[in-house]
């Protein structure tokens, strides 16, 4: 599959190396082509503008921090129509919205899937070999096609996708992230810290 990433940040990148690892061609996106295109390098992909990304991917993921996702959004055109997943969260903004939601108004009529915000950086680097379990990933969208390439991806990138509803749920998801990030950080459990959800009785 054709992955085109916004953002060269730690997620974007981890995201760039498992995906490639598994087969599918990535293109990595930046405001700055020239910069991605030595990041990229380094993670087995291509490199290029945010544009270029949409262009390129029949998946389109978007990685930039919460601050910046406004602005690339409508910064971008061809989006409609394609699926778009987005890591983002939205801890200090004060509008009552999710991120979820702002993000597919700001989309134009791209089929938005919440995924990868509740895990760190640090385990989607480490190679799923070398990780002591498979975290789950809780993702939300109301489009069923859209969720089942995101689930696809997620298991590429060696991880359980867990199916959390539609995009109304994308609040309980970003507390969520919220929740583990006071954990790794405010509590110093660390970054290697993640989610599995376990059925413990029938």
């Amino acid at each position: 599959m054709k992955i085109g990433i916004i953002g060269t940040g730690r997620i974007g990148t981890g995201l760039a190396k498992r995906w490639t690892e598994a087969g599918h061609s990535v293109l990595l996106g930046s405001r700055d082509a020239g910069k991605a295109t030595g990041i990229a390098a380094a993670v087995g992909a291509q490199g290029g503008t945010y544009q270029q990304a949409v262009d390129f991917g029949e998946v389109v993921v978007l990685t930039t921090p919460w601050e910046a996702a406004e602005e690339t959004l409508h910064s971008l055109t061809g989006l409609a129509g394609k699926t778009l997943i987005e890591t983002t969260n939205k801890l200090r903004d004060p509008r009552p919205e999710t991120s979820t939601e702002l993000i597919a108004r700001w989309s134009n009529g791209a089929k938005v899937v919440k995924a990868f915000n509740t895990v760190f950086a640090q385990i989607i680097h480490t190679p799923p070999a070398e990780r002591l379990a498979r975290a789950d990933i809780p993702m939300v969208g109301d489009h069923a096609d859209a969720k089942a390439l995101a689930a696809g991806l997620i298991r590429d990138a060696g991880f359980n996708p867990l199916d959390a509803g539609g995009m109304a749920n994308a609040r309980h998801v970003e507390n969520l992230a919220a929740f583990i990030i006071a954990l790794g950080y405010g509590e110093g459990l660390g970054t290697g810290l993640s989610y599995q959800f376990v059925r413990v009785t029938p």
